[in-house]
């Protein structure tokens, strides 16, 4: 006899009324999708995939939320007794977590504890769904990401425009920035705290909005990123504890700068001329 094929379990999604949605709507409850048993919530400020996880099981507490070319693709594995119903069902999802995202201005993956693959799933995400409002992301404390390839060319292909807030700190794998980070014009503050691996950088002159720069204990880290000395918006540089750290470009074009900490860089030689700040 063969086995029956695999089934979805039960998705719970917002009743739908011609083109309103039952006020109200928080979660999407998803049961047989591997390592997504749980719950998408949506509070307005962060959009994310809870997990289940069995006592002592290891792995990502958090989950990208699935992109609708991929939930579509996962449904279509799966055994429904009217076929019809999954274009239905897949319909309903792409127009939840589009609603979700252009309403959210804050998408937080703090000590999700991702590495390379999520981040390339939610860089899939970014691509599909569009996210007028976010202005601030937090990928701080994955301690597993060692690239932003895929983000960084979902950015250059318009992702995260009104971005404002961008936190990397305590991704201590984290070796380099993408291209794409330099075109995001909006952003006002760049976290690299704790950023132990971080060595490159792409030059950041087209960030001319960008008023705060960290890179406190980046420990790999030989010279500040290309271009900073044209940040004419920067007011607080802080280097603290970069020991690698060997110069300082020539700051005193920076007229808005008013803090530079460089405390405990022990490699750091003759300082630059400071007399125009």
């Amino acid at each position: 006899k063969r086995p029956p094929p695999p089934f979805l379990g039960h998705v719970f999604l917002p009743a739908v009324e011609g083109r309103r949605r039952t006020p109200g709507m928080r979660k999407v409850f998803l049961e047989g999708f591997p390592e997504r048993r749980a719950v998408m919530t949506v509070d307005g400020r962060a959009v994310y995939w809870e997990r289940t996880r069995a006592p002592g099981e290891a792995g990502p507490a958090l989950s990208p939320t699935l992109s609708p070319s991929l939930f579509g693709a996962e449904l279509r594995r799966r055994f429904f007794s009217v076929p019809a119903d999954v274009d239905l069902v897949v319909a309903m999802y792409a127009e939840l977590v589009a609603d979700a995202f252009g309403h959210a201005p804050t998408l937080s993956y703090r000590g999700a504890r991702w590495g390379d693959p999520e981040m390339a799933e939610l860089a899939k995400l970014l691509r599909e769904v569009p996210h007028p409002n976010v202005s601030h992301l937090d990928l701080s404390r994955n301690p597993h990401v060692t690239n932003l390839i895929a983000l960084g060319s979902a950015i250059s292909n318009g992702a995260l425009v009104m971005l404002t807030k961008l936190d990397l700190s305590y991704c201590r794998e984290l070796v380099a920035l993408p291209a794409g980070i330099a075109t995001l014009s909006a952003l006002v503050e760049l976290i690299l705290e704790g950023c132990n691996a971080f060595e490159a950088c792409p030059t950041l002159s087209g960030l001319t909005k960008l008023r705060v720069l960290n890179l406190a204990n980046c420990l790999r880290v030989t010279a500040l990123p290309p271009g900073v000395q044209h940040l004419r918006s920067l007011s607080s540089l802080d280097a603290w504890g970069c020991r690698a750290l060997r110069a300082l470009p020539d700051l005193a074009r920076l007229r808005s700068l008013r803090t530079v900490n460089i405390s405990y860089c022990r490699a750091l030689g003759e300082l630059p001329p400071l007399y125009g700040l």
